[in-house]
């Protein structure tokens, strides 16, 4: 085989495999009046945020076009599920529509009686034994909740405790203009992962199915091409994605975006190369690479921050291809 022709993997669209492991009335979901007593504890009664989680996630899975969708979705979930609609793919973080049980388990509630206000919900998928986490948010009191973060669980890995439900939680959501303590943590992991050098930290552990199936497929992209290119890959925050859920030890849960870029550039001792994916063929317009060839992933991760010096954790990863393009 000539040299000049070997293919450029798929390892640039999916440097990890995907890993894994009812109505309600309008004045129960936000136009309660609020107590004049005391501002602390969760404002919702279990009860109520079983129904709203209910509602909300089985409007999700009933939703058949775009409008049905933009209604209970919004933020990162909106995000990834435009991004998995581009592509062709399922909406849901997992291979199927997202599986809502008759109660689905409401974990967490922020305290505090003002906006915004969020939830953190768990659903199990009985046929494919995934766990999927979902935060449900709402902006003000004329708003209703909305899927704003969503993703799956690798298999085994579990949640801390957050405490009783009905004490409340504290809640923290970034914006683009202001970071909250946990974005400093997945900028960390965002250094972590880059290849071929990553970036020292103290905060983030990698050995992760994710962290480690990005680092070993980049590897062997780049031991296979050789001494024809080079494979560089980097990881950037999408910093209003972030969003965190205090554990009842002190530490977080939290969600948060990056886009992976894969960059290979062809050396001097290479002509072209083919793109052997005919997705990658279709994004980039292209199925040969003469310069170089760049790829942007969406990285929709789930990380466990624990109290203390311990290193946070990432316990569950969705990715989806956003672009392809040769120069």
């Amino acid at each position: 085989m000539n040299r000049t022709r070997r293919f450029l993997t798929a390892v640039l669209a999916g440097g990890a495999v995907l890993l894994s492991g009812c109505g309600i009335e309008e004045r129960i979901v936000h136009l309660q009046p609020a107590p004049t007593e005391s501002a602390e504890g969760a404002p919702l009664r279990l009860s109520a945020a079983e129904q709203i989680a209910a509602r909300v996630l089985g409007d999700l899975e009933m939703a058949a076009t775009d409008e049905e969708r933009l209604e209970v979705m919004a933020g990162p979930a909106n995000r990834l599920s435009t991004a998995r609609l581009a592509r062709g793919q399922s909406t849901a973080p997992t291979s199927g529509p997202v599986s809502v049980p008759a109660t689905p388990t409401v974990l967490a509630i922020s305290s505090g009686r003002n906006w915004p206000r969020a939830m953190l919900v768990a659903t199990l998928d009985e046929e494919t034994q995934v766990n999927d986490l979902h935060v449900l948010l709402s902006t003000d009191a004329s708003e209703r909740f909305t899927v704003h973060a969503t993703g799956s669980l690798f298999g085994g890995a579990a949640v801390p405790a957050l405490g009783d439900v009905t004490d409340g939680t504290v809640f923290s959501q970034a914006t683009n203009e202001t970071p909250i303590e946990a974005s400093a943590v997945v900028e960390e992991l965002a250094k972590a992962l880059a290849f071929p050098t990553p970036g020292e930290t103290t905060l983030v552990a990698t050995d992760d199915a994710y962290s480690q199936s990005l680092a070993r497929n980049a590897k062997a992209q780049n031991d296979a091409l050789g001494d024809l290119a080079n494979v560089a890959q980097t990881h950037t925050l999408i910093p209003d994605s972030v969003l965190s859920f205090a554990t009842a030890d002190g530490g977080e849960v939290v969600f948060a975006q990056l886009v992976r870029t894969d960059v290979i550039t062809l050396t001097d001792k290479a002509k072209e190369l083919k793109i052997g994916d005919p997705a990658l063929q279709q994004l980039s317009g292209k199925q040969v690479v003469t310069r170089s060839f760049t790829t942007g992933t969406l990285e929709n991760i789930i990380m466990v921050v624990p109290p203390g010096d311990a290193k946070a954790q990432v316990i569950g990863a969705d990715e989806v291809v956003l672009r392809a393009e040769c120069s």
